[in-house]
């Protein structure tokens, strides 16, 4: 089924993971322009949430969705 937004995946009521990885990036950005987090934990959080992208695309590639 799909939604308004022509997104299958937006008709289950959740937001998706791009989304929620998005708002993950920009939390992460913010602490470590502030100083709580180093240069070496935010490439490294980085690079997992982009992993989280990663299979978020190839899982959505698989069936078709967004």
């Amino acid at each position: 089924m799909r939604s308004e937004s022509g997104c299958c995946c937006r008709a289950q009521g959740g937001a998706s993971t791009i989304e929620i990885s998005s708002s993950a990036l920009g939390i992460l950005a913010e602490r470590f322009a502030r100083g709580e987090i180093d240069k070496a934990e935010f490439q490294e959080k980085r690079q997992i949430i982009a992993g989280l992208r990663e299979t978020t695309n190839s899982a959505a590639s698989r069936t078709g969705c967004c």
